[in-house]
């Protein structure tokens, strides 16, 4: 008994210390009551006028007996004008899953995902508790079918029965409890865009919709104050260059190497910052972009869970308080897109909710763990988009999910020739080496990452060089390359649709600030 009163005690002495240190942070009186200073009103003045907010919660009935308890959804739904609805989900049945259902399926795809399955990153395991049972065989390739059925019956089929979709191009989903870590766009309508906004609370001051403190504020919203980006903003890429975690992933290394390549040549050989231990360190007050290839964890011995991006001794939310503001986070590592509910505080908490809060305009991250060549193609596939197109960050993770996805193509080869000489650039300079120290074409393969190796056709590359008079230089060999690697996600097997899966359902879009 004294040992469990020293317990709650540390516990409840860290509280208070977490308490204080939060409440340092620009816009804490307005989450320390999220309720209070929000109206409808001011949360249509936010909304685009094609633009749906829906809310999706669980709701059990308090006053049921315990065996009698059944978790059903509710949907709120708010446009730019009229007065909200409240649109009901079916009761959970045979033919229709719970939400908590379908969270037990999310977390055993995951741990399906962690078993090693071809390179995947590890999953989660949360210390003294019990690890989700991986599927059957059976079932890995139809899990991600299953749970996109179940988010259209528990969100998509109920909006479009109630008309609350007509007129709609866009739908802003805020979420809780359960709902928070699972995929609510999979089972959209075709051609609807779909942003997650995490909770309300989040939404609502990212977009500048709070009173000021004291509640003495007009009903107009206005968005706080935040730098205005330069033309140059700067480019973070962040990765871990401890040994050990280069050599247990070495995907982010190829990523973040052929990412900035691409960045330096759209930008005419801008100085693009790498880092690794410390941690988005930029010149300016505002970064165009961040992009973060590593290891992602949950923490959850922690109460509530705490998402770590793994760099260095660990990032965590707090860490992205009073930073540079970061206008786009592309977090391409596991599971670091989960949030949680503070029980105590109410306030929400998680990564993704501390770039909304730090001023971000979009932030894509995965729910689950993530398949290692999937995290590096996705990161290479937007970041080709961002820098040579212009296109936005959310708008350039929704074509990469089309563009990747074998089973959904669209088809895009100046794109994929791009990320294929971004990949080129990195291997060519050793290629050019090996052939002048007298290295044959057909002995490159010896000593390339498997990740490359399964892109790249070396026969082929061997019959071109086979004919060359003298060893090409790296910038002679690097179009060489480049058009004899063929970057793809397999889905032919069981195996492979569960890793394509994390693809097409467990990234996500989440935005702050509206889009220009």
């Amino acid at each position: 008994m004294h040992s469990r009163r020293a317990k709650v005690a540390a516990a409840r002495k860290r509280y208070e210390a977490l308490k204080a240190a939060a409440a340092e942070v620009p816009g804490y009186e307005i989450l320390a009551d999220p309720v209070k200073q929000i109206t409808v009103e001011r949360l249509q003045s936010g909304l685009g006028a094609e633009e749906l907010l829906v809310l999706v919660l669980p709701h059990e009935d308090p006053d049921a007996e315990a065996a009698e308890k059944v978790t059903t959804s509710h949907l709120w739904v708010l446009g730019k004008t009229g007065a909200p609805r409240l649109v009901h989900a079916p009761t959970p049945s045979e033919d229709v899953p719970g939400v908590a259902d379908l969270a037990a399926l999310f977390r055993r795809a995951g741990a399906s995902l962690s078993v090693a399955r071809g390179g995947v990153r590890k999953s989660p395991d949360r210390p003294g508790a019990d690890k989700p049972e991986p599927l059957p065989e059976a079932m890995l390739g139809t899990a991600w079918s299953e749970i996109e059925r179940g988010m259209r019956q528990l969100i998509w089929t109920p909006l479009e029965a109630s008309g609350a979709l007509e007129g709609v191009s866009q739908v802003t989903v805020c979420t809780m409890g359960a709902f928070h870590n699972l995929p609510v766009a999979s089972g959209a309508p075709e051609g609807l865009t779909v942003r997650s906004a995490g909770a309300l609370p989040i939404f609502a001051l990212s977009r500048g919709l709070y009173a000021g403190p004291g509640n003495e504020a007009s009903d107009e919203a206005s968005a706080p104050t935040r730098p205005a980006a330069a033309v140059e903003a700067p480019v973070a890429l962040l990765y871990d260059d401890d040994v050990k975690a280069s050599s247990d992933i070495p995907q982010t290394g190829v990523e973040i190497a052929a990412s900035q390549w691409l960045w330096e040549r759209a930008r005419d050989g801008a100085v693009i910052r790498a880092s690794g231990v410390p941690f988005a360190e930029a010149e300016g007050p505002v970064v165009r972009l961040a992009h973060a290839a590593c290891h992602g964890t949950v923490d959850g011995s922690v109460t509530p869970p705490l998402p770590i991006l793994k760099l260095g001794s660990g990032v965590t939310e707090r860490d992205l308080v009073r930073r540079p503001v970061v206008e786009g986070w592309m977090f391409m590592a596991c599971v670091v897109g989960q949030n949680f509910d503070d029980l105590i505080e109410g306030t929400p908490v998680g990564l993704v909710n501390g770039a909304l809060r730090n001023g971000a305009q979009t932030v894509v991250a995965f729910l689950s763990p993530v398949p290692d060549t999937i995290g590096l193609l996705t990161g290479l596939t937007i970041t080709a988009q961002v820098s040579h197109r212009g296109i936005p960050l959310g708008a350039a993770a929704d074509h990469a999910r089309r563009v990747l996805d074998p089973t959904h193509p669209e088809d895009d080869p100046e794109l994929m020739r791009l990320v294929a000489e971004a990949l080129a650039a990195h291997r060519a300079e050793d290629f050019a080496r090996e052939l002048a120290a007298g290295g044959t074409p057909a002995g490159l393969e010896k000593d390339v990452p498997p990740v490359l190796r399964i892109w790249t056709d070396f026969i082929g590359l061997a019959e071109t060089l086979a004919g060359a008079e003298s060893p090409p230089s790296a910038a002679e060999l690097a179009p060489i390359l480049a058009r004899h690697i063929h970057p793809r996600i397999p889905a032919e097997t069981p195996e492979d649709r569960l890793r394509l899966g994390v693809l097409q359902h467990a990234l996500v879009v989440f935005e702050g600030y509206p889009q220009g």
